[in-house]
């Protein structure tokens, strides 16, 4: 499957995280035999509480019926200007879309996600989260979005997290893997495809099991 944002066609493989920020035209499709499957993860009941909510489907300069949008820039096109870490091309504009200060890097590639984390494995990491890794928006290092931020978690074979409670809340997706985690004293078996939530000002712990 895949998405297309603003023009730029983002073909979808598991693991990856494609954004569609604020005022970005995009549409989804899917060219093959068999069904896609993705998570929408939205702010939309805190955008809503807030009335900020709009939506625009009278897409210019779209053909008849047609509801999709052309591919305007070649495969990968904000990874080739954004995805070298630490370097920022001058010469191109960072608005995307009619949203403000929204995120012009749309694709985050699981593969890189997790040979990241797999090169992070030996470090100590956080004694309450394992080996984390937060997804950024490269011209500012700030969350790629300021209502919903987005990162990636390794449990190495047996961790077990120290307990800890946060103001938000948070939604698991489980890549691979096994184990359980303890929600304000209930536990809960996950494995491979599993989603969970865990409730802000829950209490919370993770073990992974040995693999």
């Amino acid at each position: 499957g895949y998405t297309n944002v603003e023009g730029e066609r983002c073909e979808a493989r598991r693991g990856d995280l494609i954004l569609t920020p604020n005022g970005t035209w995009h549409d989804h499709g899917n060219d093959g035999a068999t069904p896609v499957v993705w998570i929408d993860t939205l702010d939309w009941p805190l955008m809503e509480f807030l009335d900020c909510i709009w939506l625009d489907e009278d897409f210019p300069g779209k053909a008849g019926n047609a509801r999709v949008q052309q591919t305007a820039y070649p495969p990968g096109y904000s990874r080739a200007l954004y995805g070298a870490g630490g370097l920022r091309p001058s010469f191109a504009s960072r608005q995307r879309g009619i949203g403000h200060d929204v995120s012009p890097f749309f694709q985050y590639r699981g593969a890189d996600v997790r040979a990241s984390l797999a090169a992070l494995r030996g470090e100590k990491g956080d004694p309450h989260e394992g080996v984390t890794l937060e997804f950024v928006d490269p011209t500012n290092g700030e969350p790629v979005f300021p209502t919903l931020t987005y990162g990636a978690q390794l449990l190495r074979a047996g961790e077990e997290t120290a307990l800890k409670r946060e103001t938000s809340s948070t939604v698991y997706v489980v890549m691979e893997g096994r184990g359980k985690t303890e929600v304000a004293g209930k536990t809960f078996d996950w494995e491979e495809n599993d989603i969970f939530v865990i409730p802000n000002f829950r209490s919370e712990e993770h073990t992974s099991e040995l693999q």
